[in-house]
């Protein structure tokens, strides 16, 4: 497969931690809660890979990350919230290569 390690930028391993690009503290990213908190991919499935390479991680709470897999909104937010942020050092066309889909209503 196409692990592309020349891309491993913006999202990088620190160690077995995946950097997000969104926050880096350790903390929930919707409530703020330290402790405790789970690593969710905001691609998921086959997508998965995506969201490694990229830095498209969040840390959540375990009630936060339960809320974000019940509420479809929810989840198109982070994706919103996602696609705006690595905009901001990537063009829209690097985007939609590597997603393949624009979330944000231009």
């Amino acid at each position: 497969g196409d692990e592309r390690a020349g891309t491993l930028s913006p999202g990088r391993r620190m160690g077995e931690e995946m950097k997000s690009i969104l926050r880096a503290e350790k903390e929930c990213y919707i409530c703020l809660r330290p402790y405790p908190v789970q690593l969710h991919h905001i691609f998921e499935g086959s997508r998965r890979r995506i969201s490694d390479r990229l830095g498209l991680v969040v840390w959540l709470c375990p009630k936060c990350h339960d809320d974000i897999h019940r509420e479809p909104e929810l989840m198109r937010r982070l994706k919103q919230v996602a696609q705006r942020t690595y905009e901001k050092e990537h063009p829209r066309a690097e985007w939609m290569r590597e997603v393949q889909k624009n979330y944000l209503e231009d």
